[in-house]
């Protein structure tokens, strides 16, 4: 953790020679002279030092800045906007108020995350997120209708919904999930007790999956379910000649498979080559494979359109 200084630590003649050189982070806290170099004091973890340093012992980091410390990754376009959400206990005596710093004051403290001393534990971080996101006007799926074309995430209360989700689903990728579904789920059930938004937390919730791969695949999800289809499964496996094969989406009593290809399958021979044998043996078990990229995220209407038409034929 970066050390600061506060001004009664350094006097006021020195915190103002301070000011001057435009080293203080937050009022009346300042970065030391030879911490300068090696942290500048719009980074995070500036911010996150300055704030603590003027928040009671025993306080925590939550909310989106501690997702991003624990390097977490975050949706396109989701960003803190330079607040530190510190939860602090609701006995403490501590009034805080800087610009900057959103302060969370609980009867309950979350528990810390692994052997970190500063950051809270991640569903926790993940639930107050979600609710700084939602604002006042959230938007459900299949709970509120907006006038805009079906599956386009495009209306600003549904990409925060989307970057919400997909800020959950990064907790529990398939490789190296920092929660699994199973903690993730005992973790909501208990956070903060009686907290008026925690029906909110649940319901936003219920809508994670876990195992997923990319914040590209959670977009596509979703899309399809705006548009009316039921909800593919999440990395379904089917075993083939070349052994275990995992579906980015599928639909297995249909046989309907929806595959997203990233940059990756452009840019890389290897992995093109490997997509279309994925496809072929897919196809020779009687699937019937749809592919999606990153222009079908922005413009649904063909991939849908074809979606629609291998169900069509998986009804007949």
């Amino acid at each position: 953790m970066i050390e600061v200084l506060r001004t009664e630590q350094i006097g006021n003649y020195a915190a103002r020679k301070l000011s001057h050189q435009q080293r203080r982070i937050m009022p009346g806290v300042f970065l030391p002279y030879d911490r300068v170099s090696r942290a500048e004091p719009t980074s995070l973890s500036s911010r996150v030092a300055a704030a603590l340093a003027i928040c009671p012992e025993g306080s925590l980091i939550s909310g989106l800045g501690a997702l991003e410390l624990m390097g977490v990754d975050l949706p396109d376009g989701l960003n803190n906007d330079g607040v530190v959400t510190i939860a602090i206990p609701r006995a403490s005596q501590c009034r805080l108020r800087r610009a900057g710093v959103s302060i969370q004051r609980l009867r309950v403290m979350p528990t810390r995350w692994g052997r970190s001393q500063t950051l809270a534990e991640p569903a926790h971080c993940w639930a107050t997120a979600a609710l700084a996101l939602a604002g006042q006007d959230p938007w459900l799926p299949g709970r509120d209708w907006i006038a805009s074309a079906p599956g386009v995430f495009e209306h600003p209360r549904k990409v925060r919904f989307l970057q919400i989700i997909q800020l959950g689903e990064a907790l529990t990728r398939r490789s190296n999930p920092v929660l699994t579904q199973d903690n993730f789920a005992a973790r909501i059930a208990a956070w903060v007790p009686r907290h008026p938004g925690k029906p909110l937390v649940r319901e936003l919730f219920s809508h994670v999956r876990c195992r997923t791969d990319s914040v590209a695949e959670t977009w596509l999800r979703l899309a399809v379910i705006d548009a009316g289809f039921p909800e593919p499964v999440v990395n379904h496996g089917v075993f083939g000649p070349s052994g275990w094969r995992y579906l980015d989406l599928s639909w297995p009593d249909r046989l309907i498979a929806l595959e997203y290809h990233g940059r990756q399958h452009f840019d890389n021979p290897s992995q093109s080559y490997e997509d279309v044998g994925r496809r072929g043996e897919l196809q020779a078990a009687g699937w019937t494979v749809i592919e999606a990229t990153r222009r079908d995220l922005r413009q649904p209407g063909e991939l849908l359109r074809r979606l629609g038409a291998a169900f069509a034929r998986a009804e007949r």
